[in-house]
């Protein structure tokens, strides 16, 4: 199931990259990082039922648009 996700999503990201006019050839990188990362959250937030899914969504957001330096740059 996630390996077909992925592929999905790599298709998408390749589309967007080659709209830009830039090489699409990490688009299955960057797909493959985006399943782990939504994989291994819901499976701590089953867990963690006390943190809301918004809050869970909203900080899985934030890192994936700006990486660690954008949640410094927030901190201060």
């Amino acid at each position: 199931m996630l390996d077909g996700l992925a592929k999905d999503v790599e298709l998408t990201i390749a589309a967007e990259i080659r709209a830009l006019g830039l090489d699409p050839s990490p688009a299955p990188i960057y797909a493959n990082a985006l399943i782990g990362i939504s994989a291994h959250v819901g499976r701590w937030w089953r867990d963690h039922p006390e943190v809301s899914l918004d809050e869970v969504t909203r900080q899985t957001t934030d890192l994936i648009w700006s990486g660690f330096g954008g949640l410094a740059g927030a901190a201060k």
